[in-house]
């Protein structure tokens, strides 16, 4: 079977496909070079600069607002973490509040901390916060451990406010990715008509 010779396919658009940071990097140096061109005095450079131009400040700052979007989904999936670790110290607390009541035998301190601590340190992010709503649900209407329950409510909302916003974070990125990836096509395939014209030129 004859392979189709690799010219006839746009090589702008498929060495970027993986890279956006290689596709600015060859605007880059594309727009600069047609600007060199124009500002030499030649009105075909002027003609694709003037056109090629606005096609690469778009995929510029596409890519950067991309980049700043990529920034708020680490830091707020840095928040969850950090949260995430704070959970121990939490859980020590309230199991030694939960202690003072019913001892650690006890079938009551049983139903509220069946499986020990391993639920709220170990597995999945989700599965770890839902086990304080679970601890939650567990205490109940309990009268004697209304501060556990209320200190543990606000951290599960606390932990599920954090969740959003990064869950928020990671669509922001993708809906950036999108874009960027528009701008990116747009202006790499006028580098191949570009190309094509100063060949011909």
């Amino acid at each position: 079977m004859e392979e189709q010779w690799h010219f006839l396919e746009n090589q702008f658009l498929v060495q970027t496909q993986k890279s956006f940071k290689k596709a600015v990097k060859l605007s880059k140096y594309h727009d600069s070079a047609l600007k060199e061109g124009m500002d030499a005095g030649d009105p075909d450079f002027a003609t694709l600069y003037n056109r090629y131009h606005p096609l690469h400040v778009t995929l510029l700052d596409k890519y950067n607002q991309w980049k700043a979007d990529g920034g708020t989904q680490k830091s707020q999936t840095l928040n969850v973490n950090q949260l995430l670790k704070l959970m121990t110290g939490k859980i020590n607390s309230w199991d030694a509040a939960v202690e003072t009541v019913y001892g650690q035998t006890s079938v009551r301190y049983m139903q509220i901390f069946p499986n020990g601590h391993k639920p709220f340190q170990t597995g999945p992010q989700l599965s770890r916060i839902d086990a304080l709503d679970t601890l939650s649900k567990a205490i109940g209407t309990d009268a004697a451990l209304t501060a556990v329950k209320t200190a543990a409510d606000t951290y599960y909302t606390q932990l599920q406010d954090a969740l959003t916003s990064q869950q928020g974070s990671i669509g922001l990125t993708k809906n950036s990715a999108i874009e960027v990836n528009n701008a990116r096509i747009a202006a790499m395939q006028m580098q191949y008509a570009d190309l094509g014209f100063l060949i011909n030129k």
